[in-house]
């Protein structure tokens, strides 16, 4: 991830694709057709891994479910809850913008003012070292 921030251009996009763990049967089958997977990633741990390396407007695209005659017949919420689980979207992707440089500017802003709100939060007597430090 530091990696793609660093090569990106402010405003580039990264796209992350891979299989989806929220189908059962890609989570505990297809996924390992590919000897080079070692674990399945969720779209969750993926989001929160953009977004904690930078990326702006990070969103979970799914694609690729299984045909409708792979279904479980029936219309109960039940039926709908085990064909998500078993026909759902067999991949997904993560995709995040590299902020601009003004975006990445309040963010630091932001940061440092937090910073500076707590250093003032401190104990007088923690200022007092510090000033003799």
């Amino acid at each position: 991830m530091d990696e793609a921030q660093r090569v990106l251009a402010p405003g580039g996009v990264l796209i992350l694709e891979t299989p989806n763990p929220e189908n059962i049967l890609v989570g505990s089958h297809t996924f390992y057709h590919d000897p080079t997977h070692l674990n399945p990633l969720t779209p969750t741990a993926m989001s929160f891994l953009l977004t904690y390396h930078g990326f702006a407007e990070v969103e979970v695209r799914r694609f690729n479910p299984y045909p409708e005659e792979a279904k479980v017949p029936g219309n109960d919420a039940l039926t709908e809850r085990v064909n998500g689980h078993l026909c759902g979207p067999q991949d997904f992707a993560v995709v995040g913008l590299k902020a601009a440089p003004t975006e990445l500017a309040a963010q630091k802003m932001t940061e440092e003012e937090q910073n500076v709100e707590a250093s003032n939060d401190a104990p007088a007597d923690d200022k007092s070292q510090e000033a003799s430090a």
